[in-house]
């Protein structure tokens, strides 16, 4: 479960719906992965019927100051506007494409009994960097609206990263 909540909170560090400020600093190194496959296929190479098409690869060889560790994520403090704690991350929840859909916030309860789920959209959280650059999580609610939320339940549905 924790690695795929690390791989979750990594997705959700590069999904665009996270407005973040631009930085000035310059983007990750990415290193094209070697071709695996001919320049030029010949006439009698095909892919079977319903394949995926292959997707480019690449790989960052550092982070930049914009990116944040997904480890960094797993079982952050989330609060609001007016500096209440809210919950604290629970788990990503990913599509098949990859898109992260929902941020599972822990909600309630006293170490760990009694704790609700509550899904929110990742653009609604905001991510900014404390002074001693730990992460900090905002989401403009209160915690009564969250206690109202539709609760998220585990059903067994969602396939695991194991």
């Amino acid at each position: 479960m924790r690695s795929l909540i690390h791989l979750g909170a990594a997705l959700l560090i590069a999904a665009p719906a996270l407005a973040q400020t631009p930085s000035p600093t310059p983007a990750p190194s990415i290193t094209p992965a070697p071709s695996t496959t001919p320049a030029q296929p010949s006439a009698s190479t095909s892919q079977p019927s319903g394949a995926m098409a292959a997707r480019p690869i690449g790989f960052v060889t550092e982070p930049s100051r914009s990116h944040w560790l997904g480890s960094k994520l797993d079982g952050a403090n989330v609060y609001n506007t007016r500096n209440e704690k809210l919950g604290d991350i629970a788990d990503v929840l990913l599509t098949d494409d990859g898109r992260v859909e929902a941020i599972i916030l822990g909600v309630g309860g006293l170490a760990g009994i009694g704790t609700r789920y509550v899904a929110v959209a990742p653009a609604s959280l905001r991510m900014t960097r404390e002074n001693n650059d730990d992460i900090r999580l905002v989401l403009d609610t209160t915690t009564d609206q969250l206690r109202n939320a539709p609760e998220f339940r585990y059903t067994g549905k969602a396939r695991t990263a194991r």
